[in-house]
């Protein structure tokens, strides 16, 4: 997956979603379930991604309140933000706060709430310009300030990276 223009953001944030959901629709109950706060579940795994999910959607519903990027800001590609990401990864960098799960082990719930996320971003991603991708800015924990068009590949980034912490836990277990 290297998604670059709108039409390949869009897809791709469909795709995601629907490897993500095809994968936890494939567990069982007990699967979906076992974790602990330490050692996620699937479940803990969905609710953090909903948790993360929306409040990039909501962002980009904001647009003339977003920051325009610096223009000497240098464009990343999808492997230069997944690779920054996953630096920060290996650099100890973890989820907290508001971004830390609660889920509610209701597969068919967490599962309808985590679509409507990637939804509701891909809604707010079609009324965007392609060139206005890059002249924006949104606020990340872990990896700072980033254009819009950044925070797309880490979102896409994220989910995938989240789907093979299900998949090692399961295999794990």
């Amino acid at each position: 997956m290297n998604p670059g223009t709108t039409p390949e953001l869009l897809a791709s944030l469909l795709e995601v979603r629907d490897t993500v959901s095809d994968y936890v629709r494939g567990l069982s109950v007990a699967q979906f379930t076992a974790g602990t706060d330490q050692r996620w579940s699937p479940a803990h795994h969905l609710d953090h991604l909903e948790r993360s999910n929306a409040p990039v959607a909501a962002g980009l519903g904001l647009r003339e309140r977003l920051p325009l990027a610096p223009r000497e800001q240098p464009k990343r590609s999808f492997e230069q933000v997944q690779a920054a990401y996953r630096a920060r990864l290996a650099g100890g960098a973890r989820a907290s706060g508001r971004f830390l799960p609660e889920p509610t082990n209701d597969m068919g719930t967490q599962l309808q709430r985590y679509r409507g996320t990637l939804e509701a971003l891909h809604g707010q991603v079609q009324g965007w310009p392609d060139h206005e991708l890059d002249a924006r800015s949104m606020p990340h924990p872990v990896l700072d300030m980033l254009t819009v068009r950044e925070m797309l590949y880490f979102t896409i980034e994220h989910n995938l990276h989240h789907l093979r912490g299900m998949q090692a836990r399961l295999e794990h277990s």
